[in-house]
């Protein structure tokens, strides 16, 4: 089993009201709950977010959103599990896959 970075990013828009904060809660709860011990870390949401190189600083906005680790086969599997993600599946944005390496 591989480790996999997956990346969110939310184009749409947040639901004000009840029962939309509930459904998007529901579809969230649902979505982590199939993947089971496949989730390695479930991550969170991004705030605000600076780039950092040896120039100096800037601050990055329309980013990252958000992050999971996921275990899986291999890649094909992890993207089939990102085709899943709320984001995705609500058509409200993008979910990078990336292949974690393990570093020694």
């Amino acid at each position: 089993m591989s480790k996999f970075l997956l990346l969110m990013h939310f184009t749409g828009d947040y639901p004000t009201d009840e029962a939309g904060q509930a459904e998007m809660g529901q579809a969230w709860g649902g979505w982590y709950g199939s993947l089971g011990p496949a989730i390695v870390d479930a991550g969170g949401q991004g705030g605000q977010a600076t780039a950092v190189s040896a120039g100096g600083t800037s601050d990055v906005s329309g980013g990252v959103t958000g992050y999971a680790i996921v275990e899986a086969t291999d890649h094909a599997a992890a993207v089939e599990i990102a085709q899943r993600n709320p984001i995705v599946a609500g058509d409200n944005g993008t979910v990078d896959v990336i292949d974690i390496i393990e570093m020694g």
